[in-house]
């Protein structure tokens, strides 16, 4: 799976300390025999508004680097990692600016900036961070997944698409088959909200298949008494479920329930899913996912699939997390 990097940080940036940092990056990799890191800057955008990249001095990682956006008072760093494979102390400076200018993209009004993790395959272990750009300032906007291909290639017709990773770690699936779905989105003062009938027309033809499927698997009477069986059946009975409680079909969302019941039995455990799901709420971060749901952050490290999780990220004012009963 993934673990998420620390989101974006807002700040001032003071020339004289960073340069204090950069002296003593340099110190020490120099005592211990390690090559030391580039902390240039590199130039990735000019107009409409500043943006450049260095080495990540923080994490100290190789191939991890950090955007920076200036304009007016406004000062943004953005955290983004070239892979495990990139060795930056072998390439160009300009081969480096190439390859960071491929995670950055500009759409008046809108630029955005990609947060890659270095590995993953994870819904959202890469995104985009969207940033509004006026003449005054400039305004974080929110993250849209990287699922969707190159940095704005979520931004269609003056829409935004997000893909929405409530179940994407249930343990009632496989991860292949986790119910996850397409988000449309607008942006209204700095804000991203779902569109929920934009949403259901855009994933309304992968529902119907899903729910064709339960259908045909409640019509058949085959024992789902197995793990096994009843893995491959709870799939397309909970995407149905999720999609309909998500948009707030309240009429096919009964009808989805009576085919799970048929097919399944006892769905307490859909139930129990289906409860996270807040309807026309953003996509969470995985790490938000993971922190509510203690019994997958068990489950997860017993499979070594990912480490111990990261502190919660606090989600913008529109988003609202369940929070765990203690």
């Amino acid at each position: 799976m993934h673990r998420r990097r620390p989101l974006v940080t807002r700040r001032a940036w003071h020339t004289q300390a960073q340069a204090i940092a950069c002296a003593c990056v340099a110190l020490v990799t120099g005592l211990t025999g390690c090559d030391s890191r580039d902390t240039s800057r590199l130039t990735i955008l000019s107009e409409p508004i500043a943006v450049t990249a260095s080495a990540s001095i923080e994490t100290g990682e190789e191939g991890a680097y950090q955007f920076e956006i200036e304009k007016g008072q406004d000062r943004w760093t953005v955290p983004t990692h070239l892979g495990a494979l990139w060795d930056a102390r072998r390439q160009s400076s300009d081969r480096v600016s190439d390859r960071l200018k491929q995670l950055t993209a500009w759409k008046p009004p809108y630029l955005f900036l990609r947060e890659e993790n270095g590995g993953g395959n994870g819904w959202r272990a890469d995104v985009d961070h969207v940033f509004k750009v006026t003449s005054n300032n400039v305004t974080r906007v929110g993250t849209v997944s990287a699922h969707f291909g190159p940095p704005g290639s979520q931004f269609e017709s003056g829409r935004f698409a997000d893909f929405y990773d409530r179940l994407e770690f249930t343990l009632l699936t496989s991860h292949a088959s986790a119910p996850g779905f397409t988000l449309v989105m607008d942006e209204r003062e700095g804000q991203f909200i779902v569109d929920s009938p934009a949403t259901w027309l855009r994933g309304e033809t992968r529902y119907k298949e899903a729910r064709e499927q339960l259908r045909k698997l409640a019509e058949s009477g085959h024992p789902t008494d197995s793990p096994a069986a009843r893995r491959e059946a709870s799939a397309p009975a909970l995407l149905c479920l999720a999609f309909t409680a998500y948009c707030g079909r309240e009429t096919e969302y009964q009808s989805c329930l009576e085919l799970a019941k048929s097919a399944l039995g006892d769905i307490d455990d859909l139930r129990n899913e289906i409860e996270s799901i807040v309807p026309g709420e953003l996509a969470p971060s995985a790490d938000q996912v993971l922190r509510a749901n203690p019994a997958l952050v068990n489950f997860f490290k017993e499979s070594s699939a990912v480490d111990a999780p990261a502190p919660a990220i606090a989600p913008p004012p529109s988003v609202r997390v369940p929070v765990p009963a203690e």
